[in-house]
């Protein structure tokens, strides 16, 4: 989308055109990453909305959402990890709580986070990267148990 113009408007037609594009060619899920967007998020959260309006069904992980960090590469690696699973993790938790209805669960659905405590699966379904690493055992795993 042309050279940075910080501060300024973006070209809203090319990134629709762009969008259009990438949906066209069967693209299901997109990251959105700005150089400043843990600063100041409203032009990547502008992109991202349009994302969404152009199409619908790409799902959209914007970096100043997933990982709002000052370091430009943890921040982009973690949201482009975030775009890459995010829509297997939302079809498999919509699976798992659809299976856990009919089974007669009338509770919410909660899944381990990879830094130790819960979330909401709607929750999970969008920051899919939280549970990276999560498994069966809560909590620290390290310093080992000691006989002291």
């Amino acid at each position: 989308m042309g050279g940075p113009r910080p501060g300024g408007p973006r070209d809203e037609a090319e990134l629709r055109a762009i969008v259009r594009q990438l949906a066209k060619d069967g693209v299901t899920s997109l990251a959105v990453c700005f150089l400043h967007a843990y600063v100041n998020p409203a032009h990547e959260r502008r992109a991202a909305e349009i994302v969404r309006e152009e199409a619908p069904h790409m799902a959209v992980s914007a970096s100043s959402d997933v990982s709002p960090v000052i370091r430009e590469y943890e921040r982009t690696s973690t949201t482009v990890v975030n775009a890459y699973v995010m829509t297997a993790v939302r079809d498999y938790l919509g699976r798992l709580d659809r299976a856990l209805a009919d089974l007669g669960y009338c509770g919410r659905l909660f899944v381990m986070q990879s830094a130790g405590g819960i979330a909401t699966a709607e929750t999970m379904a969008r920051f899919p990267v939280r549970m990276i690493e999560s498994g069966p055992r809560p909590g620290p795993s390290w310093p080992p148990p000691t006989d002291d």
